[in-house]
């Protein structure tokens, strides 16, 4: 008889419950099972400990993304009313001569440029600047220039309608329009393309003096698109100091900004 089995066979049991070594069920091999000492944590911290190692494997992986949501890229369009942004110089003009190909004259030149810059916190990259809509005050009213399309303007300097980075508060310049010494009574767009005559003596990008109103986009590969609308007056004279120019014959200035387009010049 082996005690502390109670009414079950021996050969079915599975544990000894005595502490006695020379009892028949340690003799068989029924040794009592211990109790496991090592602490188990709760389920439920067990639960949230798998999601968060989950979540922070998600973290990483987008991580990247995630930088560029909160920290995109913020452009702005400035100009200054004189130097650098409005300057004169010595530069080659493109000049199409009627029936014939377009050339090169060298010549005193006042460029007005946008000083373009990123107030955000990453790189801005592939980064234009595209000239939507023209408008020109005429008898009391703004009235759509018939004869624009939109065009990219040029970056100053390194040419081209993209310049492939602007680090944040690193502004760089884009060429907005420019007139001459030996004509200041036309201006011109500094657009990527010269565009032919849509009448005679009528040019897409060339305008005559008077108050003109233009709506701008600045764009960026990982950036919203900033919209400016941009005034400039021409009286069609000249002077050599870059300042008057800019304040009295050939005046640009940034009205207002937004983050979607305007649609009309007021």
């Amino acid at each position: 008889m082996i005690i502390g089995f109670g009414a079950r066979d021996a050969s079915t049991a599975t544990t000894c419950p005595c502490t006695d070594t020379s009892c028949k069920g340690h003799q068989l091999g029924l040794v009592r099972a211990t109790t496991d000492p090592t602490p188990r944590l709760p389920d439920w911290l067990t639960a949230i400990g798998t999601v968060a190692t989950a979540l922070l494997a998600v973290l990483l992986a987008t991580r990247d993304q995630i930088a560029r949501w909160f920290f995109r890229p913020q452009l702005r369009l400035n100009i200054k009313q004189g130097p650098p942004d409005c300057t004169t110089i010595a530069a080659t003009d493109p000049v199409r001569f009627s029936g014939g190909p377009t050339i090169g004259l060298k010549r005193n030149q006042f460029y007005c440029r946008f000083s373009v810059n990123n107030e955000g916190r990453l790189r801005a990259i592939d980064v234009a600047v595209r000239l939507m809509r023209l408008w020109c005050f005429a008898h009391g009213s703004w009235v759509t220039d018939a004869s624009f399309f939109p065009l990219q303007l040029t970056w100053s300097n390194v040419g081209g309608t993209v310049v492939p980075d602007i680090d944040p508060q690193l502004p760089r310049h884009c060429d907005f329009c420019h007139t001459t010494r030996t004509k200041p009574d036309r201006f011109r767009f500094n657009t990527d393309v010269v565009p032919n005559e849509v009448a005679p003596d009528v040019l897409r990008t060339i305008k005559p003096p008077g108050t003109y109103r233009c709506e701008l986009a600045v764009t960026a590969a990982n950036a919203r698109a900033d919209y400016a609308i941009v005034e400039l007056k021409s009286d069609g004279s000249w002077s050599d100091d870059a300042v008057e120019m800019a304040t009295q014959h050939l005046v640009p200035t940034v009205l207002r900004r937004r983050s979607r387009p305007y649609g009309k010049p007021d």
